[in-house]
C-alpha cells in the first residue's frame, strides 16, 4: 500500500496562461524520501501546497493511506511542514518552541506533563539538541535552527513531513552537512518526506525518488540513478547536470552521429536524439582505437576533482569531464571517443 497517491492534480492561477500544476501524478511509498526537483515557477511548490492543504486543486485527488484527503483542512491531514524560512517564534527557546507543537497537535487527553516531557527530551535527544534547549533561534546557526524546525514538525508524529526548499538559506558546506544529517535522522526514525528543491545535487543526494517538473508537469519519475544515467526527455538531461546533444539514425542497438558509430540504450530504429554526458566521452592526446575523432581544445575549467573541457569536433562544440591526471592545454590537439551508450530521448 502506497503511503501517499498524487493523481492527476491541476491548479490554475487567476490570469495564468497556463496552469501552474498540469496533471501531476505520483505515488510515494512507506519509508520513501520522494523528490519534487524544477525550476522556479515549475509548479513542485504549488504540488507540496496542495498535498499540504494550503490550496486546492481545480481537478484530480490526493489520498494518504489510500483515504482521499483532496479538500481536508491542513490541520486535518495528518503532515508536518517545514518552510524555506524555519518559520521559528523568535521569543521562545528551542524547548518552547518544540512544546508549542505538542501542545497544539495533541488532543487535552495527551497532555499529561509525563508525555509532554517524554516526547520533548526524545525529540531534542533524536535531531541532537539537548544541550541547545534553553536558546532563542538568533543565538543557534542555521544548521541548528533547521534541526529546530524540524523537531517541530515532527512532535505530532506526521504520517509524511513536507519540505519547501528547507537548505535554501544555509551556506554551501553547512548545506551538504545538514542535509546528509537530515536524511539520516528521518532514515532513523522512518519518518516519510517529500523534498521541493531547483538544487540538482540535493535531489539526487537526499531523495530516494523523485519528479522532475518542468511548465507544470512531471518529466520523468524515478530513483537519483535513473533521471540522471537514463534521462527519458532533453529538457531532464539538460537540467539535471550537463549533457551533449546528438543527432543520429538508429539502427537497433546502435547509431549513426557525428562523433561516429556509437551503442545506444534504448534500442531503436530511425532518427534519434541523443544525450551524452560529458564524463561518459574520452579525451586522449593520442589516437587509441579507429573510432576516436580528431578535435581541438576550446577552453577548461578546474573543478577541483576533475576537469571540464570544451572541444570542437567536426564543426560541433562538445563537454568532456576528465579526471585531473589528464590535464589538456587550450589550443591542444586531442581526440575523442564515447565509452558509453547514448541515451535515446523522447520528445514530448
Amino acid at each position: 500500500m502506497e503511503l501517499l497517491e498524487v493523481i492527476d492534480i491541476t491548479k490554475w492561477f487567476p490570469g495564468a496562461d497556463h496552469p501552474a500544476v498540469d496533471g501531476v501524478s505520483f505515488r510515494v511509498e512507506p519509508g520513501e524520501i520522494f523528490g519534487l526537483l524544477g525550476p522556479s515557477g515549475c509548479g513542485k511548490t504549488t504540488t507540496l501546497r496542495m498535498i499540504a492543504g494550503f490550496e486546492k486543486p481545480d481537478v484530480g485527488r490526493v489520498f494518504l493511506k489510500e483515504v482521499d484527503i483532496t479538500y481536508w483542512v491542513p490541520e486535518k491531514r495528518g503532515t508536518g511542514f517545514i518552510f524555506q524560512d524555519y518559520a521559528l517564534f523568535p521569543h521562545l527557546t528551542v524547548e518552547k518552541n518544540i512544546e508549542f507543537a505538542l501542545k497544539a497537535r495533541t488532543t487535552p487527553k495527551q497532555r499529561s506533563d509525563i508525555t509532554e516531557l517524554q516526547k520533548l527530551l526524545e525529540l531534542l535527544e533524536l535531531l541532537e539538541l539537548t544541550g541547545l534547549s534553553k536558546r532563542f533561534p538568533h543565538e543557534l546557526s542555521g544548521g541548528q535552527q533547521q534541526r529546530v524546525a524540524i523537531a517541530r514538525a515532527l512532535a505530532a508524529k506526521p504520517a509524511l513531513l513536507l519540505m519547501d526548499e528547507p537548505f535554501s538559506n544555509l551556506d554551501a558546506s553547512l548545506r551538504e552537512t545538514t542535509r546528509r544529517e537530515i536524511r539520516s535522522i528521518l532514515k532513523k526514525a522512518n519518518i516519510n518526506a517529500i523534498l521541493v528543491t531547483h538544487d540538482q545535487e540535493e535531489a539526487l543526494s537526499f531523495c530516494d525518488r523523485l519528479a522532475v517538473m518542468n511548465r507544470g508537469r512531471v518529466e520523468q519519475i524515478g530513483t537519483p540513478e535513473e533521471v540522471y544515467l537514463l534521462p527519458q526527455t532533453p529538457f531532464t538531461a539538460q537540467f539535471l547536470g550537463r549533457s551533449n546533444m546528438l543527432k543520429g539514425t538508429a539502427h537497433g542497438e546502435s547509431a549513426d552521429t557525428e562523433l561516429g558509430p556509437i551503442a545506444i540504450t534504448p534500442p531503436q530504429m530511425g532518427d534519434v536524439l541523443l544525450s551524452l554526458r560529458p564524463e561518459h566521452l574520452i579525451l586522449g592526446a593520442e589516437r587509441k582505437s579507429p573510432q576516436e575523432l580528431e578535435s581541438v581544445v576550446i577552453s577548461k575549467e578546474f573543478r577541483g576533482h576533475d576537469l571540464t573541457y570544451r572541444i570542437r569536433c567536426n564543426d560541433r562544440m562538445y563537454l568532456v569531464h576528465t579526471e585531473y591526471k589528464h590535464n589538456f592545454e587550450v589550443g591542444q590537439r586531442v581526440f575523442v571517443g564515447v565509452r558509453e551508450p547514448g541515451v535515446v530521448l523522447e520528445y514530448r
